[in-house]
């Protein structure tokens, strides 16, 4: 599934994520794109061009030029 526009994805616990370009690969569950985003988690705000997640916005991947505001919290491994 793909989405195009203004594309806005909130988890339940209110992540935001927006995107002009979105990709959903329900074999792997996640949403991925190429393209420039911003995600807001509570006061923290990331944006960057390209990323990879799971669909609650939990485990967050960027691929280029990410530019971070507040603190930004590392998941363990």
């Amino acid at each position: 599934v793909e989405g195009y526009g203004n594309v806005e994805v909130n988890s339940v616990d209110g992540r935001r994520l927006t995107t002009s370009h979105l990709r959903y690969d329900q074999a792997r569950d996640e949403i991925s794109s190429d393209s420039a985003f911003v995600f807001i988690d509570g006061e923290n705000r990331q944006s960057g061009i390209g990323f990879v997640t799971d669909p609650n916005l939990i485990r967050f991947r960027v691929l280029r030029q990410s530019r971070a505001q507040g603190t930004v919290n590392v998941p363990p491994q």
